[in-house]
């Protein structure tokens, strides 16, 4: 582990489990005093069909994508300056390549689960692919994580 984080991603959908890599992400910035970027992606490596019905599904996929890093920063984010990235593409690339050879980061905090079992089956983890492919320390996060008052 590095001494002291100083840029850290963190990767977002609409799941719990990626509300708690953020709630996470956000009190280890704080107390490494680091920059936090948060990240959601408009998933395109699934996206199959006609150019006028994939235009839309690509297009709400973006707008939920922006929405769900709007309403974390809103709700959990008080204290940091957080830079907001909205991406198009595959997650796995983005996340454990793009973003970090781009950026520098040395910590991508991810949730362990997204998307559901089947979906991870056939299309396989992102959550591992990051693991594997990241060049920084990547934290996991497994549990939820609740709120505190302070």
């Amino acid at each position: 582990m590095a001494d002291k984080y100083k840029n850290i991603l963190v990767a977002v959908d609409e799941s719990e489990q990626a509300q708690s890599a953020f709630i996470e992400a956000v009190e280890i910035a704080k107390r490494n005093e680091a920059k936090l970027s948060v990240v959601a992606i408009a998933d395109t490596s699934n996206l199959w069909g006609d150019g006028y019905g994939v235009g839309n599904i690509l297009q709400a996929q973006e707008e939920a994508a922006q929405m769900v890093i709007d309403v974390l920063v809103e709700s959990f984010g008080a204290g940091l300056t957080i830079e907001k990235i909205q991406e198009t593409g595959s997650p796995k690339e983005i996340i454990a390549k793009d973003l970090p050879k781009k950026n520098g980061y040395d910590l991508i905090v991810i949730g362990a689960t997204g998307k559901g079992a089947i979906q991870r089956a056939l299309l396989g983890s992102t959550t591992s692919y990051v693991v594997t492919h990241a060049p920084c320390n990547v934290l996991v996060v497994r549990r939820e994580k609740v709120p505190r008052d302070e």
